[in-house]
């Protein structure tokens, strides 16, 4: 999993642009350790956080994403299976976007962000870690229930990320966004939501 994705505080300086900012967090030894133990306690529930410097996005004063374990193996679906015309909903820390453009199989990326201060804010700098494969992306302002595709728009890959406080009742949003977007993806092509699975299973087990 580490070789899929680079560690966003590298790309990611701290810096704060209106309702956006990004923070740095550095877990140590007894940190980790303490994670560790909340995890076995919880049964899951909280993840471990190992050792390390995270980045982490706040909006409005409240954190919408980091990059640390439980983020990056939740989104590695999207990682393998991105091929073609990708279209992603919510931006983030754009820690998806390094191992999805770097993929020849991908022709290009198009992320919807309802926030213009975090396109404003991590762009730049995703752009800059992408090098050549930066004319892959296009990033554009608007909200995924709202905004309009330009007609016959068709994508090989799509993905939604845009649940903060996300739980079980997340499942009818992303009902509603695969309904509406299904008949925008080409016929082999792939499509899901973050945590999709997940929230499945917890309504399964009765976990809220």
């Amino acid at each position: 999993m580490k070789s899929d994705y680079t560690d966003m505080a590298t790309v990611l300086p701290e810096g704060k642009l209106g309702e956006a900012e990004i923070r740095h967090l550095v877990i140590g030894e007894e940190e980790a350790a303490m994670a560790q133990l909340r995890a076995v306690v919880t049964r899951g529930r909280e993840k471990p956080i190992s050792q390390g410097t995270y980045a982490q996005l706040y909006v409005r004063g409240a954190m919408v994403m980091s990059d640390t374990q439980m983020e990056r193996r939740s989104n590695l679906g999207l990682v393998w299976n991105a091929q073609g015309r990708v279209l992603i909903a919510g931006l983030g820390l754009g820690m998806v976007l390094l191992p999805v453009a770097a993929k020849p199989e991908v022709e290009s990326i198009t992320v919807i962000e309802r926030s213009q201060d975090v396109i404003d804010l991590v762009t730049p700098h995703i752009r800059r870690a992408l090098g050549d494969n930066s004319s892959k992306l296009g990033v554009l302002q608007g909200d995924i229930f709202k905004w309009k595709p330009k007609p016959n728009s068709k994508w090989d890959t799509v993905y939604f990320d845009i649940w903060t406080d996300i739980c079980v009742d997340s499942l009818k949003e992303m009902a509603h966004l695969h309904r509406r977007f299904g008949k925008r993806k080409s016929r082999e092509g792939w499509m899901a939501s973050w945590m999709h699975d997940e929230l499945k299973d917890r309504r399964k087990r009765g976990w809220f």
